[in-house]
Order: structure tokens, then sequence, then C-alpha cells
């Protein structure tokens, strides 16, 4: 009787591994993803010249803020800036911090060419101590898709 179950269980198995590949043959090809599609930000895509040409340039005035030396407890805030020095509106579709201390806001609208647009970070140093570097990961339209810029400086002890 075991051997009958199992051999039973195995075709089914096989059955439905089958099943599911030749559903799986029947899906369109998707299309290629372009620069100007907004909504595609994860996975490989192929740029080609033209994209590129076409594409938003995201040129930032800094990389990184040094905050310096805080007390345990302040909050710091700073605004980074950009220009768009590509060839068509930027649009930043979300900007990620590495930590749940440090907020961003921004706006989504789109940043014409030539035209500069901001974004503020703040870091709340309630519980840190000691050097900090948090990362804020920008995703928006241009080619590279990513970008990042660093908040850090030195969380001191109340207690000093």
């Amino acid at each position: 009787m075991k051997v009958f179950s199992t051999k039973i269980i195995f075709f089914f198995l096989l059955v439905g591994t089958s099943l599911m590949g030749l559903m799986a043959c029947n899906q369109q090809p998707q299309a290629q993803s372009s620069i100007l599609d907004p909504h595609n930000l994860h996975g490989v895509e192929i740029f080609t010249h033209e994209d590129s040409i076409q594409a938003p340039e995201f040129s930032k005035e800094a990389s990184a803020f040094n905050f310096g030396n805080i007390s345990e407890g302040d909050i710091v805030h700073h605004t980074f800036h950009f220009r768009n020095v590509g060839h068509s509106p930027l649009v930043i579709k979300k900007i990620v911090p590495s930590c749940g201390c440090t907020t961003v806001s921004y706006t989504s609208n789109p940043v014409a060419v030539s035209d500069t647009g901001s974004f503020t970070i703040q870091f709340d140093s309630k519980g840190k101590f000691g050097p900090q570097f948090k990362n804020i990961t920008i995703f928006a339209n241009t080619i590279p898709r990513v970008h990042m810029v660093r908040l850090q400086g030195v969380v001191n002890s109340k207690n000093k």
C-alpha cells in the first residue's frame, strides 16, 4: 500500500510540474523596458543609446553631509540639492534611508531639464552613540536608476 501511495504522489508531482512548465511557456514576452518607463524600478534593464541620450540625469551638489558632533537626543536636518542635467524630466520614485532613525521628505513632482530639486533628511539621535553613518538611497528614472548620499557625524553621550 505504501509503495502504491508513493507512486501516486510522484505521478501527481510530475504532472503538476509539467503543467506549470507548459503554462509558463504560454506567457507573452514582455516588452523591453525603457528608461522613460517610471513604473519599472526593479529587474534587469537593457538601455539603448537612444535611452541614454534622452534620459534625465541626476547631478548632486554634495554626496555627503557631516553633521559634526552632537549630543544624544539631538535631531539633525539637512537638505540635499540636485539638478536635472539630462534631456527629459527627472522623477524621484522613492528615497529609502538605511535606518529607522532617519526620515526623508521629498516631492515626486517631475524636475524639468536644467531645474533643481531637493529632499530633506532628518536624523534622530535618540538612543544613538558614537560615529554614525546613514546611507540614503534615491531611486529615479535616470541611468543609473539608483543614487546614494550619506549623512554622518558623531553622537556624544549626554553624560559628558
